[in-house]
This record gives C-alpha cells, sequence and structure tokens, in this order.
C-alpha cells in the first residue's frame, strides 16, 4: 500500500534559488497545479517536485526543511546510493522524465504570451539542486527534494538538470530563445502575489518580425521600448541606424542600416581568406599532444583488468611515462611515439608541463608488448612507464545497529581533548583531502572550504561524482570537522582550514593519474599537510600469499611508478608539506602499492576499541603509526553523519593531529613530526603483525609545544645497543614463523619462575611531566620478587620492589610502591602488570596505574642481560 514518507535536511550552506524577489521553493502549489492540468504532463511529472515544509529562523533565513514524498511504498534511495545496474536505470528515466519537463518549458518559453514564458521560467528555475544526491529513486519514480536551492558555496555551480540532462532545445524547435527571459509578472495563477506594478506596466518579451534593407526577414527578441520624446538627435547618432517607434507600441520595430562601403559588405570574403592562411601556416607543425595539457580522459570501465602479476587492478589500455633524463621535450617525444606507432589506436591522451607526464592510450592486447618495448625503441629519452593503476577508497561500511552508541570514543583514544589544551589548530594552516568528492554543503565545513578544486573537470564542483562524494565528506569531517556548532562530534583539527580535491570521476572511479595531479594541486596552492585515504585496489587472492612471497612482490614490481611516487614525495617534503597515507584494509603487507615505498610519508594502520590491530588494516614495518579505524563517526552528504571502518577513517585522525602540531610548531620537519609521534604514542597489541604506535596526542602537542624535537638520548654504549635490540624486535614481530628468543616467552606447562630470571628492558618508554622519556628495566628473581627501575635521559634513576608471580599461563607483576628517585623528592606512580602469552608463546604485558584508571600501556620483554 502506497505511504507517504519525509525527507528533512539541514540548510546550512545551501541558497534558495530567488524568482520574482522571492525564494522559488513558495511557488510550489502555483507549479504542481500547473503541471497537473496539463494533458501532456499529469500527476507523473507534477510529483517530481517534492513539497517542501522550509523552517526560517528568526532573521528570515531557510535553517531546516522537510519534503513529503508521495505514493511510494517504500522510502526512496539517492540515486548516488544505488547499485551501478540500478542507478543505470533510474537514470535513464531521469533523462526521459526531465527531458519532457524541459519540452514543455521550452514551448512555453517561445510562447508570444506572458503567462506562458513565466510558466517555462518558473519550471526551469525549478530543475536546480545542490548535486545528484538530491535525487530520489524508488519503484521506477523520480523524485526531487532541496529542489531549488543550490550550493551557498562561492564559486560552486551547483546542479542543473537543465544542463546535466545535455538538454539541447535545438533539437525540438528551431527557434533561437534564450534560456533565461527577462523575468516577467504571474498573471492570473491562483494564489498569485499582489505586485506593485501591474503587469501591463511591465516591459513584455515578443518575438516579432525585424525588416532590414536587404528585405531578410529574422526572428528577434525585442522589448518594445517606452515613447521618448527627445527633440534633439545628438551628433554622435547622425551615422547609427534610426529607430522609428509607433505610438500604440505593437513591438514592431523597422531599422534602416545606411549602406556600408564595398569592403565591408564583402567581409566573408577577408575571412575566408584569413582562415586558408591559419590553416597553411598550421601545415608541418601539429603536434600528436592533446590541446591542452592535465586534461584527464575518464577510465572505460570495461578496460580495466589485473596486470600481469595478478596483483592490482589497472586500465587496460593506458599507460603512463614520465621523462626523466636531460631530454624532457613532450612535443618531440609525442612526434617520435607516433612515427613508431602512427595508427589511431595509439594516442597520446594527457599531458603534464610540470612533471613531464604523458599517459598514451593503446590496444589492450599490447599493453605489455609496449611497455617492454618503448624504452629500448625510444633511447633518446630516458623514462619511467608504468600502469594506470585504478584505486579504491580505504573504508569498510559499519552496521550502527551493533555497535555501541558513544559515537566519540576515537577522541579519548587519541587523547585529543588534551591536546586542545594547547590548540585546536592554527586558521591559515591549511589541510588538503584528496579523495572521490565532497558535499561542501554539510554544517562540517561552514565557513573553512578554501582553494576547492576538481582535477577531472578542472572546476571548483567537487561533488560531481554520482557517489555524492560520501568517503571524501566522511573523512574530511574526521580531520576537519567543525566544532562547537551543535551537530555532529568534531574533528580533530577544527580551526584549519580545509582544501577539497576531487580526484574521482563521475563513477566515482580514481586513477594514478588524477590521484598525481590533485596532490601537485596541494602542494602548490599552499597545503601544509594532505590526507589520501585512498590506495590500489587489490584482489583478494593477495591475501592467501605468504608474507615471504609479498615481500618478493615489493621488491620485484611496479619499480618505474615506485620511483615517480618517492620523487613527488621527497619534493613534497622540501616544501615542508606533509603526506598522510591510508595504509590499506586487506590485511597484507604495507608496499604492495607502490605508492607507499617512500619514506617521505606517514603511513597509518587501524586499531580497534581495544587498541588490537584492526582485523582488516594492512600492516609491516613500513606501517608509521595507527589510530582508531573501526566505528568511526563522521559526516556524509546532505547533513546526515554515519560509522564507518578503514585505514581510511584512522588516516585523517593523523591527519588533524599532524595539523596540531604543525599549528603549535610549525619548524618541525617531516622525519621529526613522525619521531614525535612514535615515540610519544602506545604500542598495539599485534600478535602476528606490527603496526605502528597508537598516537597520543595530549603527549604530542606537549613535547611540540616546548619548541623542540623529541630526540633520544644515547649516553653510553649500553643504550645504544638496547635500541638496536628495540628495532630487532620490531622486524621479529612481521615475520610470523620466527621464534624471538631474546623476548620474554611464557612456558605453556606453568612451572617455576626460572623463565623470567633475569634483567629486562621494556619495548615501551614514558614520557614524564617535563615531556623527557624514561626507559623502564625488570629484575626477576626466582624466589618470587623483583626491582623496576626507571632510568631517565639524565641518568636519574628510580626504583621499587615487585612481586612476581605465574598462574594459568598469566605472568603477574605487582609493584609494591611508589618507584623513588635518587635524588629525592621525584617519584613515579605504582603499576599492575599482567602478561599473557600472544599466538607464539611470547609475553604480551599491560601495565594499568594503580591510581588513574586512563594510564595505562603496553608492550615487550627483551632480554638485557
Amino acid at each position: 500500500m502506497s505511504r507517504n514518507f519525509t525527507y528533512t535536511s539541514i540548510l546550512s550552506g545551501l541558497k534558495p534559488v530567488m524568482w520574482q524577489n522571492q525564494p522559488i521553493y513558495r511557488h510550489f502549489s502555483k507549479l504542481r497545479n500547473h503541471l497537473r492540468q496539463q494533458q501532456e504532463l499529469g500527476d507523473l511529472y507534477a510529483q517530481i517536485f517534492a513539497e517542501p515544509f522550509v523552517e526560517d529562523s528568526s532573521a528570515g533565513i531557510a535553517e531546516r526543511a522537510t519534503w513529503r514524498l508521495e505514493s511510494f511504498e517504500e522510502m526512496p534511495q539517492s540515486i548516488s546510493e544505488l547499485p551501478i545496474s540500478e542507478q543505470t536505470n533510474y537514470r535513464s528515466i531521469l533523462v526521459r522524465n526531465i527531458n519532457t519537463l524541459l519540452e514543455y518549458s521550452q514551448k512555453m518559453l517561445e510562447s508570444e504570451n506572458s503567462d506562458s514564458v513565466a510558466w517555462g521560467q518558473l519550471i526551469n528555475k525549478s530543475l536546480q539542486i545542490p548535486n545528484d544526491s538530491y535525487i530520489l529513486c524508488g519503484e521506477n519514480k523520480i523524485v526531487l527534494v532541496a529542489w531549488g536551492f543550490v550550493s551557498a558555496q562561492e564559486g560552486d555551480i551547483g546542479y542543473n538538470l537543465r544542463k546535466e540532462i545535455a538538454f539541447n532545445p535545438f533539437n525540438i524547435h528551431r527557434a533561437v530563445v534564450p534560456f533565461e527571459p527577462l523575468p516577467v509578472e504571474l498573471n492570473n495563477f491562483p494564489d498569485a502575489e499582489t505586485s506593485n506594478q501591474s503587469s501591463a506596466e511591465l516591459p513584455q518579451p515578443e518575438i516579432t518580425p525585424t525588416t532590414v534593407e536587404d528585405n531578410t526577414t529574422i526572428e528577434k527578441e525585442s522589448i518594445t521600448p517606452p515613447v521618448i520624446n527627445s527633440p534633439t538627435t545628438d551628433e554622435s547618432d547622425k551615422n547609427q541606424p534610426v529607430a522609428s517607434t509607433s505610438s500604440t507600441h505593437t513591438g514592431e520595430t523597422k531599422i534602416i542600416a545606411p549602406k556600408a562601403p564595398w569592403w565591408k559588405r564583402f567581409w566573408w570574403v577577408w575571412l575566408f581568406l584569413l582562415g586558408i592562411l591559419f590553416l597553411f601556416r598550421q601545415c608541418g607543425q601539429s603536434s600528436p599532444l592533446p590541446a591542452a595539457p592535465g586534461v584527464i580522459i575518464p577510465i572505460d570501465s570495461t578496460k580495466i583488468s589485473l596486470d600481469p602479476d595478478s596483483v592490482r587492478y589497472i586500465a587496460s589500455d593506458r599507460l603512463n611515462i614520465a621523462l626523466t633524463g636531460t631530454n624532457k621535450d613532450l612535443h618531440e617525444f609525442a612526434k617520435a611515439f607516433k612515427k613508431l606507432y602512427d595508427d589511431d589506436n595509439y594516442q597520446i591522451i594527457y599531458y603534464d608541463t610540470l612533471t613531464y607526464r604523458l599517459q598514451l592510450q593503446v590496444p589492450p592486447n599490447e599493453l605489455e608488448k609496449i611497455k617492454k618495448a618503448l624504452p629500448a625503441q625510444l633511447k633518446d629519452y630516458q623514462m619511467l612507464i608504468w600502469y594506470e593503476g585504478i584505486f579504491e577508497s580505504r573504508v569498510i561500511p559499519s552496521d550502527p545497529d551493533f555497535i555501541d552508541q558513544s559515537k566519540s570514543w576515537y577522541h579519548r583514544m587519541v587523547k585529543a581533548p588534551g591536546a586542545w589544551d594547547y590548540t585546536r589548530g592554527d586558521r591559515n594552516l591549511v589541510v588538503a583531502i584528496i579523495d572521490d568528492g565532497f558535499d561542501l554543503t554539510h554544517p562540517e565545513f561552514v565557513g573553512r572550504v578554501v582553494k576547492p578544486f576538481n582535477v577531472v573537470t578542472h572546476s571548483s564542483n567537487v561533488n560531481s561524482s554520482y557517489r555524492g562524494g560520501t568517503h571524501g565528506t566522511h573523512v574530511a569531517g574526521i580531520a576537519l570537522g567543525n566544532a562547537d556548532n551543535g551537530i555532529g562530534v568534531s574533528g580533530i583539527a577544527p580551526a584549519c582550514r580545509f582544501m577539497p580535491v576531487q580526484v574521482g570521476d563521475r563513477a566515482g572511479r580514481m586513477g594514478s593519474t588524477a590521484i598525481i595531479d590533485g596532490l601537485l594541486y596541494a602542494i602548490h596552492n599552499g597545503a601544509s599537510v594532505v590526507n589520501m585515504s585512498l590506495g590500489m585496489a587489490v584482489p583478494p587472492s593477495i591475501r592467501f600469499l605468504s608474507p615471504r612471497r609479498q615481500r618478493d612482490l615489493i621488491n620485484q614490481l611496479f619499480k618505474g611508478e615506485e620511483q615517480f611516487w618517492k620523487e613527488l614525495f621527497s619534493m613534497a617534503a622540501s616544501k615542508n608539506v606533509t603526506i598522510v597515507l591510508a595504509a590499506g584494509n586487506d590485511n597484507v603487507f604495507i608496499g604492495l602499492d607502490p605508492m607507499q615505498r617512500s619514506e617521505n610519508t606517514i603511513i597509518v594502520s587501524a586499531t580497534d576499541r581495544s587498541n588490537n590491530k584492526a582485523i582488516f588494516s594492512n600492516y609491516g614495518d613500513a606501517s608509521s603509526i595507527s589510530a582508531p579505524g573501526v566505528q568511526i563517526y563522521s559526516s556524509i552528504p546532505r547533513g546526515r553523519f554515519e560509522l564507518m571502518d578503514g585505514t581510511s577513517m584512522a588516516a585523517p585522525i593523523v591527519t588533524g593531529g599532524v595539523a596540531l602540531i604543525k599549528s603549535i610548531n610549525p619548524t618541525l620537519t617531516l622525519s621529526q613530526i613522525k619521531s614525535l609521534l612514535q615515540q610519544t604514542g602506545l604500542p598495539v597489541a599485534t600478535p602476528n603483525a606490527y603496526i605502528g604506535n597508537l598516537i597520543q596526542l595530549d603527549k604530542a602537542l606537549a613535547t611540540a609545544s616546548r619548541g623542540r624535537a623529541p630526540t633520544v638520548e644515547c649516553p653510553d654504549v649500553q643504550q645504544k645497543i638496547d635500541s638496536l635490540l628495540l628495532e630487532i624486535e620490531k622486524l621479529r614481530q612481521v615475520c610470523d614463523n620466527y621464534n624471538a628468543g631474546d623476548t620474554l616467552k611464557l612456558p605453556s606447562d606453568g612451572g617455576n619462575l626460572n623463565f623470567a630470571e633475569g634483567r629486562w628492558k621494556s619495548t615501551t618508554e614514558i614520557v614524564n611531566d617535563d615531556g623527557d622519556f624514561v626507559q623502564i628495566f625488570f629484575d626477576f628473581y626466582t624466589n618470587g620478587t623483583g626491582k623496576i627501575t626507571l632510568q631517565e635521559a639524565d641518568g636519574t634513576q628510580c626504583t621499587a620492589p615487585l612481586s612476581i608471580s605465574l598462574n594459568n599461563n598469566e605472568f603477574t607483576i605487582v609493584q609494591r610502591t611508589a618507584a623513588a628517585c635518587v635524588p629525592p623528592p621525584q617519584q613515579y606512580a605504582s603499576y599492575n602488570i599482567s602478561c599473557k602469552p600472544d599466538a607464539y608463546g611470547r609475553a604480551l604485558c599491560g601495565a594499568q596505574n594503580q591510581r588513574i584508571s586512563g594510564n595505562n600501556l603496553r608492550f615487550n620483554l627483551i632480554k638485557i642481560q
């Protein structure tokens, strides 16, 4: 049974389309009644426009709106959220219905009746919406919400259905009628607003015949001018056409033009000769390059396949080339290429003069042959050559029905509130988010956006994807969402500026060329931090390869692309631009994606609520740092919020943290920021795979605020050895089957305490109140006692007695008193420590402050002596 549904949206960031000095939505009743009364339209087309109920603020500004959706059995969905197969069906319905409306409105605009012209205007203006996510679909019907509203963002041209459907009035009628005739008053309509000026007093557009001297009649839209009684004619008007007007204002105008000299009357001959000369000059000067640089051709979805090694998805008809030697003449290279491959099946479809890149389009069955042969065929050029990789968002949808409803848990996990005691971000610091698209009308971004750019369309419209920018909007909200705006949760750096860069095409596909161009745009337009929550799309079979085989692939494949990314990231680092990458969600080694093989980036893995490695997160020694990536609550299009999982969500937490650090200490380099985050972070429980420490932003900001980068003091040789042992332990955790002999292991059969006898060092350091790092040592004795020693950077030692025991494979360490320092009075609080075996029997220890529940750490123990 059909029912009525409602759709509600916050209007912050939107503005109404105005017509006759009123918002267009206030003409809804007239519009619907008129459409219903037309025989060729009726209810089907009248119901395309959902009925609006708009709530205004005390200042008269539209703040919130609800649209009524009539005669649906189930709530319709946004077209951008439908599966591709359903999108195709509904887009064909959309094109058919909108074109019918536009044909009707065009007929009205061509009418000589002023009321009909007004109806044409009203329909055309009503077909403007902020973006295509406001097109709702269901049961083979289309309905528009937020119609008559557009983005208030400067430079955002919105989504005009007349233009998006590519409607062309010349395909219907031959008459030349402008899209926007001059506004006229609605006459004799039900509920028509009164006006201070009657319609008879308004200028009326008419199609009137205009006669010129050669007796040729043309159609021209003219506005009948008022009678102006001028007793004299200005001298400057003597050589101008003289218009005579009748006293009855019929709209007929005769223009008598003076006869032009012969050379003016044969202007077309001169134009023809100039054209011939231009063509002759172009002969021999043509270039195989496209007409303009930087124009990306969308990827054909039917030409996406696995690369020859079945490791990643690529565009099967494209190759990228970067010239690296002294000879970087793109035009000459293009000519040389076409001399070898002169068939039209071989084209250069893209080039970039900044990085000396080109993109070739070749037959898919020759892709690999050309990739291997081209460097030898064009020996005059040194080049890097690689596939056009297909990238994906690093997101996994999260089901809100099965999770804790607390929305800001990850802020507490990374200690963001403590960091905000130092800063919420520098308002002049710009953070770029490179992603599939964005809804800039969301309240989380109001007043924060700077220099939006769509790489594919070369425009400021960054919401041109059919998907509506869901992923990019969610990512941006995590890093930069507004604080104290009464909606959602705060971003990590809520005061910094937001540069949105769209690299997804209309279908949401992202290629490596677009991503490179997006990064270059951010670097050269003032971004200080760049988030890239995207990466190489890999097939599921990669997950079943052994770690050794995955390492082999990293060492063997995609070396040309790897080198290009390294050079690009090195350039970014030289300009003090910090790049943050998502590690990926395939539970494989980081680095299979050649974009992840540079030291000049921060690569972020994901953790869950228990500070364990998220089951999907990629791992390995290339993991710089970790952040929460499970059940992360953030913004999505149309003023809404949603929970999502993925390293895509972890990366912007780190991006926001880096923005805070650079806000308070802009002199820190990339390597110093990485070291700061790693050394102030907490270790993550990773029994089978290493990922970086969990960021702790309060400690990181405390250290950064003192104006110096963290350093690791090495006063003696033993401390240097300890540092190397820590690195060895890190590498050992990467290898699943390695028997780590120097790491404390718990006996599987219980027994005495002989296994623990000796001196051990914690793999985790703590930070004291002065912001200095403190090393932790344990001495265990077989009689169930021991000693903990905390050693500060200047050599000060603080000790306390321990009690130890082993019960049911759990090794318990109890600190019996606070650790007193020599010289006094400094001391460190007491901890209870519990160690349990991981999958390989290694002791994974967790320490809990006996007085402060939120103060805890995790570590392994390395044998010192």
